[in-house]
Formats: structure tokens, C-alpha cells, sequence
């Protein structure tokens, strides 16, 4: 969780005992993956540390609310009862509120019922404090799988109380972070620039005199930066298109294959593809009209270059297999015949990972 993203806009605080944290970990990536503005400590340590963090964030001005995973820990945890007192306090100011997320139980009968096996005496103590907050008359939701609960949290409650972010307005901020290079371009990976005079003994990605080089069809390359295009976001990723086309004439190899085993191998490091949230893939017509995807995102840069050139479309029917124009104009289906192959990929990457402040 980045918390200053978080903050920077209206969020909900997640409340949990820390014995249900493979639960709520699972629905919380799943809510971060649609948007959602969510505050929730992954480690839950009951320290001054943890205690401060989880007060601000219950009383910051842009936490609209509390979700309470109950189960039969949380009703025993002295963490989640600090955010119970919290939480009453926000409520008395108005304009605050709390949800209800019953995990590993029917209802709170079941969850109390549980409790109460586990320490009796304990419970007995803390039951008053516990049913004024949580009864069967406000269950907002009983979890039975991530899907379904994701699904209605953001449903009933992120929407509703606008901590969902805007995709206009996260591709925007997206653009002013450090990893673009302008308000257009971000730079990742790495492609086959001016020829390299060292031998080549297999197609990889090696280093030689403190330079890096990639080497395939029995050539080697320095390498040369990528720049991609921000196409649209979604889902809390970020898809982007390679601004340059990527040659490969060995014959014989089709797209996917090409994709896997050669771009994705070769272009990016480790890092870069622990960053990606999938392997490169191409474009499809698909996406090109859902998103409106226009002319001017698609166009590779350059001033001898038109808007039309370098249209690369992931489905089926085009010359060879690989989806590409180069020069022109495409016709009906984005395509023009070209005398040389290659592609232009597009990659995802977690919206999280590019957003910087």
C-alpha cells in the first residue's frame, strides 16, 4: 500500500485482526486493482508505531469510513478494539461511517458464538462494547470468496463514497511522474540499437566492456532505450504501447512466440519484469474502440511520419501473421502490406509502480 497516494484523496480504513490477514490481504490487492483508495496495515504489530499510523489514518480528513473484517479474532483483538474507539469518535462528528465484513461465520451470533469458545471470560467483558457496534441488524456483508465481497465493497461502498480513482485523472498524474521522460513517453526497456562488433555465441541479453548489449539471428546490438505511450489505464494498470517497432526477420517464428521469447527475454531486466503485470502482447481492435483509442497515440513520432503508420492489431487475418503496417495508410482493417516484420508491443504495468509523488 502507498499510503501517500492513498491519503491524497477520500479512502476507506480497513480493520482486521491480523489472523485473518490472508483474507483480507487477497480482497484488499483485488480493491487496490480496481482503484480504490484503501488504507490497511499488512502487518498489524501492536506497537506505538502501528498504534499513531492507524489513529491518523482513522482521523484523517479524507477517510470516509471504516470497513471492519469481524471474525472470532477480531472480536478478541485489542488492535481492532483501539479502531472500534476511533472509529466512535469520527462517527460523533458526523459525515463518518462503518461497514461490516463477516468473515468465517454466518452471522455475528456465529462470530460472538466462536468468541466465546475460544475465551470466555474475555469475551464476557468486551461483549457490550463489541454488540453495540456489530449485531445481525446491520451486517453489511457476509464474505464467502474474494470475488463476491470485492464486488460488493466496491459496489456499496468505494463508489458510493468516491474513493475510486478517476482513469482521466490517474493517467494525468500517471504523465507527471519522474519515469516519463515528457508528458508523453516512459521510458522502460531496452532494444536492438547500432551493431555491436563482439562474437556472438547465443541470443541473449550480455554485458561487455561496461556497456549491455542484446544479441539474436547471430547478430549482437547495443542497447537502445524503449519509449512507450500510455494507451488507457485500468484495473490499476497502466497499458502502454512501444513507440518504436521492433524489427525481428528470422524466419519461420510466429507473433506470440516472438513476444515470449525474444522480447520479453531480451528487452527488459529483472527488475522491469518484476514491474510488468504481464507478458507483451499486441493491441487489439478491441481495445482500440472501447477505449477510443485515437490516432495520435497509435502514431509512432517523428516529422516524416503520418498518423497512420505503424498500426500493429492483435487479430486474425493480416498478411503473415504479424500485424503491422509500414508507410502509408492502413485500410479498413489497419493494415498495409510491409517488406520488412516486426512488431510493436504493448505491456502492462501497475499503476502503483509508475505513480510517483
Amino acid at each position: 500500500m502507498d499510503e501517500a497516494r492513498v491519503v491524497n484523496g477520500n479512502f476507506i480504513f480497513i480493520s482486521y485482526s491480523h489472523k485473518d490477514l490472508d483474507a483480507v490481504r487477497e480482497d484488499c490487492a483485488a480493491l487496490d486493482r480496481r482503484n480504490a483508495r484503501i488504507w490497511y496495515d499488512e502487518h498489524m504489530r501492536l506497537n506505538d508505531d502501528w498504534k499513531q499510523k492507524a489513529e491518523d489514518a482513522i482521523k484523517h480528513e479524507n477517510c470516509k469510513g471504516v470497513v471492519f473484517y469481524v471474525s472470532k479474532n477480531s472480536v478478541l483483538s485489542e488492535a481492532v478494539e483501539s479502531e472500534i474507539k476511533w472509529t466512535k469518535e469520527r462517527l460523533e462528528g458526523g459525515d463518518f461511517h462503518y461497514w461490516t465484513v463477516v468473515v468465517g461465520a454466518e452471522d455475528m451470533s456465529d462470530v460472538y458464538s466462536q468468541a466465546m469458545q475460544i475465551n470466555k471470560n474475555f469475551f464476557k467483558k468486551i461483549v457490550p462494547f463489541y454488540f453495540e457496534m456489530f449485531n445481525d441488524d446491520n451486517i453489511a456483508i457476509r464474505r464467502e470468496n474474494c470475488e463476491q465481497c470485492v464486488d460488493m465493497i466496491f459496489e456499496k461502498i468505494a463508489k458510493v463514497q468516491g474513493v475510486v480513482d478517476d482513469e482521466e485523472e490517474l493517467a494525468k498524474r500517471i504523465r507527471r511522474t519522474s519515469e516519463f521522460k515528457d508528458s508523453s513517453m516512459f521510458r522502460f526497456g531496452g532494444w536492438a540499437g547500432d551493431m555491436y562488433d563482439v562474437p556472438v555465441d547465443e541470443d541473449g541479453r550480455h554485458s561487455d566492456g561496461g556497456r549491455t548489449y542484446i544479441s539474436f539471428n547471430h547478430k549482437a546490438y547495443l542497447i537502445k532505450p524503449l519509449d512507450w505511450k500510455l494507451l488507457y489505464t485500468q484495473d490499476a494498470k497502466a497499458v502502454l504501447i512501444c513507440n518504436d517497432i521492433l524489427e525481428y526477420t528470422k524466419g519461420g517464428e510466429d507473433v506470440e512466440k516472438f513476444l515470449n521469447d525474444v522480447v520479453y527475454k531480451l528487452a527488459f531486466d529483472d527488475e522491469e519484469k518484476s514491474r510488468m503485470k504481464a507478458k507483451p502482447r499486441l493491441l487489439s481492435v478491441k481495445e482500440i474502440e472501447e477505449h477510443k483509442i485515437g490516432a495520435d497515440k497509435l502514431a509512432t513520432s517523428g516529422a516524416s511520419q503520418s498518423h497512420a503508420r505503424h498500426w500493429w492489431l492483435a487479430d486474425d487475418g493480416l498478411y503473415d501473421g504479424w500485424q503491422m503496417t509500414y508507410g502509408g495508410f492502413p485500410n479498413k482493417n489497419g493494415f498495409i502490406k510491409s517488406v520488412k516484420k516486426g512488431v510493436r508491443p504493448v505491456i502492462e504495468i501497475a499503476t502503483n509502480d509508475i505513480e510517483k509523488k
